[in-house]
């Protein structure tokens, strides 16, 4: 991470800290609504609020898009600090939970948050990395998040809504800490654009959208790829605890492996798609399609949980190959709200998926499930194998023998 140089280190470090706060609300504010209902559906709608400022994604970025990045950082993770601080000193000084309307509205505040801090880091990452080195950034830049989103964050979420009350003051503390980090930042002002209202800037972002082939496809793509992976995702308590006949402790040891598989992806995703080019993302759906199919029967907890852990390493690649081309192929002037636009589709297709795998484990078991999922992804490695080769090629890294360190803006890849 050295030679890609100090700005990017601090936006590192500031981004892991800030997703270990994400992963600990991410499991914590689902938990805590458990407490005060056991209601599956009011406990549900915390889920669906934490999900519901997507539908507003591109607006957000467009506001993004008009305001100095570094700004917009920083004052995402000072503003979740405030509201996270406020709480954990109601909950100590109150000694009482908060209903789950103010559970919902949390949740939906903190994903707003989310979306405007990932918008604005698509428009820091290629400011500050050279137009070959962005494979290696994203990739570093993954793992980061995975490990404090996925790994530290949901254990410390588990802990805070089990009744401590230290989780949610230190994460209040992470939000801090990270936008005083990434104050140390140098500005990254807006690209000059005429002066028009934010409706105008969408409609701009959306009509890009929908003449770039490019991104229609590889947005359809990871849509299809995330919808799929959703209905194993929603399905993974009943897969350790019901079918593989394993307690809480196991689901435990299985979530940990999850995290493993997807940062180890990130940290070497550069390697990788250094060999696969424009064939990685492909190729990451079909190993995770047949990773899928490998569970099928299986009542091993080693081979189950190898399996997962598996695919969730090319999940990690896929993400970066993904980002890298987004950050390429978007203009800089459109990141924010484009990019936003893009992830709103894919996320959006994980909602009924996961139910859809619910409705699928309940009804014919979990071995349905993967079976779906799994062969649903080599069908889709298949029939978006000639658009994706030819459409991603201009847009993947040059070749290169090192990453020397950046002293200016890299002009636009286009």
């Amino acid at each position: 991470m050295r030679s890609l140089g100090r700005k990017f280190a601090l936006v590192w470090t500031a981004a892991t800290v800030s997703a270990l706060g994400d992963g600990l609300m991410t499991v914590g504010l689902p938990l805590l609504a458990r407490q005060v209902t056991d209601k599956p559906l009011v406990i549900a709608t915390v889920f669906a609020a934490g999900r519901l400022p997507w539908l507003f994604s591109i607006v957000i970025g467009a506001i993004v898009d008009r305001r100095d990045a570094r700004q917009v950082l920083v004052t995402m993770d000072l503003l979740r600090a405030l509201v996270l601080g406020a709480l954990g000193i109601a909950l100590i000084v109150r000694d009482k939970l908060p209903s789950v309307s103010v559970i919902c509205a949390l949740a939906a505040f903190l994903a707003l948050c989310a979306i405007a801090f990932f918008a604005a880091i698509q428009r820091v990452v290629p400011s500050l990395v050279d137009n070959e080195a962005l494979e290696d950034a994203n990739g570093y830049l993954q793992s980061g998040v995975n490990t404090g989103e996925q790994f530290i964050g949901p254990a410390l979420g588990a802990y805070f809504a089990a009744g401590g009350k230290v989780p949610v003051i230190g994460d209040a503390i992470s939000f801090a800490a990270s936008g005083l980090v990434l104050s140390r930042l140098p500005a990254i002002p807006a690209v000059n654009m005429p002066e028009m209202r934010v409706r105008q800037d969408v409609a701009i972002g959306w009509a890009w959208f929908r003449r770039s082939p490019t991104m229609r496809w590889l947005t359809a793509t990871s849509a299809l790829f995330v919808g799929l992976q959703g209905s194993v995702i929603a399905t993974e308590v009943v897969l350790v605890r019901d079918t593989l006949s394993l307690d809480g402790y196991w689901f435990g040891v299985f979530t940990a492996l999850v995290a493993v598989g997807a940062i180890s992806g990130g940290i070497v995703a550069s390697k990788v798609i250094a060999v696969l080019r424009s064939s990685t993302i492909l190729v990451a759906i079909s190993l995770s399609g047949l990773t899928y199919l490998a569970c099928i029967g299986s009542r091993s907890p080693l081979v189950v949980f190898t399996a997962i852990m598996v695919q969730n390493f090319t999940i990690g690649v896929n993400n970066v190959s993904t980002v890298s081309v987004r950050q390429r192929a978007v203009p800089p002037e459109l990141r924010g709200r484009v990019i936003s636009l893009a992830r709103s589709f894919v996320w959006g297709l994980q909602v009924p998926g996961a139910l859809f795998g619910g409705w699928i484990a309940g009804r014919y078991g979990t071995d349905m499930v993967f079976e779906i999922a799994g062969a649903g992804m080599l069908c889709i490695s298949v029939l978006a194998a000639r658009p994706l080769r030819s459409l991603l090629a201009p847009y993947q890294a040059p070749q290169r023998t090192s990453i020397q360190p950046v002293t200016a803006q890299p002009s636009p890849t286009r």
